[in-house]
């Protein structure tokens, strides 16, 4: 985002502007592009500091640190005025403080408006799972086969993540891909309002915040809102179990991605069809959510005009994301950790274990699954069919279970497991630290971010 007066005003008309000398100060901060920031730890280049209030954080508390990491616009609270009188006077010269009445709606405001002033093609992605990995991989072949695209950072999918997004639009973009994510009803008809999407894809369904959504079918009547402002010739990609929660409207407009002749796109064996064409896929991938997620890309880029050849290469020659299977040897050990501590849901957990049951490794095998949270009512039967899922392992050594959520009554446990029931993820690591001193293994980290897991692939993965 370029500083002009004019733009500034458009985008922020109810702010009032406070600045010694703001032509002079426009004058010097002209040739400037702005990334949007709301966390000042992370500014590591010219930016627009949006004061957001958290439940656990003030931006307002920060306004020093963000100034001197390199903000030159911040956009503060009414409420926070005083803060500013406090601020040394090279800081106050520095930047050009913007007080409005709300600083979140003023970000997501911002965003629709500057978003509004682009015409290229926009890309919105949502899924239960595959959000973020599907984002990449289309993001990687398009950059490989020449367009200059904008993704977002990181799986930045809520509506304040969708914002930053847009407001990291620019010029030279031919392209804009956006990851949304939605917990509750109602929340992508804002995510739309902001996006604008022009393509999208629902990836796949499964029982991921159903706390709030309740069951597949309010899943998928919320997320296929993503489509609520296309032409119905658009380009619509949905996975095949997404398809029978769809409304009538979208079956005939959607193209299908699944595991059979029935569905548009599908892989048999190495063989890809897709759109009436096939070609020969050699790969090595073996996690098969990823697998999927890879094909799916590749419907989606193929219906856009990359070539059916160059989209398989590409898809197939982009490398996972960290947190997602990801591979890494512990520091000075013969061990691996499988670092796949970065969402879960019963689906995602099951896939998970699946694959880690089919690797042939020279160790034990352990498995360390987190509590599943957001699931609501189906809290028990999730939980339930993920020890099931383990319990039909023919190579796991030990499962190590955090939580209450997973002493469930009536579960058949394999007698060739040993489950270890431990209450948070420092248990579980003491654990793990104390086995690795007698013997290696090989380990499974399978959890919502929240709970941590990720942080002990980090400690023995140095």
């Amino acid at each position: 985002m370029q500083i002009q007066d004019q733009v500034l005003k458009n985008l922020f008309p109810q702010a009032e502007f406070i600045q010694n000398d703001y032509q002079s100060w426009l004058e010097q901060n002209k040739t400037r592009e702005l990334e949007p920031y709301v966390d000042s730890r992370q500014i590591d280049k010219p930016a627009i500091f949006f004061a957001l209030t958290g439940a656990l954080t003030d931006g307002h508390q920060f306004l020093q640190d963000a100034i001197k990491r390199g903000a030159s616009i911040l956009v503060v609270d009414n409420k926070n005025k005083s803060l500013i009188d406090v601020l040394p006077i090279k800081m106050k010269q520095k930047a050009l403080f913007l007080f409005v009445d709300d600083v979140d709606k003023s970000l997501v405001d911002a965003a629709r408006i500057w978003r509004s002033l682009f015409s290229i093609p926009v890309i919105g992605i949502t899924g239960s799972m595959g959000k973020s990995t599907v984002k990449e991989i289309i993001g990687h072949v398009f950059r490989k086969v020449g367009y200059e695209i904008l993704i977002p950072l990181a799986s930045y999918n809520s509506l304040i993540g969708v914002s930053l997004t847009a407001l990291r639009l620019e010029k030279k973009h031919q392209l804009a891909l956006f990851e949304m994510g939605i917990n509750a009803s109602g929340e992508m008809d804002d995510l739309v309002e902001v996006v604008q999407p022009a393509a999208g894809i629902i990836t796949t369904v499964a029982h991921a915040h159903t706390e709030g959504l309740h069951n597949l079918q309010t899943i998928v009547y919320e997320k296929e809102k993503i489509f609520s402002r296309m032409p119905d010739d658009t380009i619509k990609i949905v996975g095949e179990k997404v398809l029978p929660f769809l409304s009538e409207k979208l079956k005939k407009q959607v193209k299908r991605v699944g595991s059979s002749f029935e569905s548009d796109v599908w892989l048999d064996g190495n063989r890809l069809h897709c759109y009436g064409e096939s070609i020969l896929c050699d790969h090595d991938e073996i996690h098969a959510g990823r697998l999927y997620n890879r094909i799916v890309a590749i419907a989606f880029v193929v219906s856009f005009g990359v070539s059916l050849q160059d989209a398989v290469e590409h898809a197939f020659s982009w490398e996972s994301m960290p947190g997602r299977f990801e591979k890494k040897q512990i520091s000075g050990r013969e061990s691996y950790i499988i670092n796949d501590a970065c969402n879960a849901n019963p689906e995602s957990m099951i896939v998970a274990c699946k694959t880690f049951d089919e690797m042939r490794v020279d160790h034990p095998k352990i498995i360390i699954l987190g509590p599943m949270y957001e699931l609501g009512l189906y809290a028990d039967q999730g939980h339930r069919l993920v020890l099931e899922s383990v319990s039909r392992s023919d190579s796991v050594s030990i499962c190590i279970l955090i939580g209450y959520e997973f002493q469930l009554e009536n579960v058949s446990l394999s007698k060739k497991i040993k489950y270890i029931f431990v209450k948070d993820a420092k248990e579980a690591e003491l654990f793990l630290i104390q086995f690795l001193q007698k013997k290696e293994a090989t380990v499974l980290l399978k959890s919502s971010k929240v709970v941590g897991l990720a942080k002990i692939a980090d400690k023995l993965c140095r």
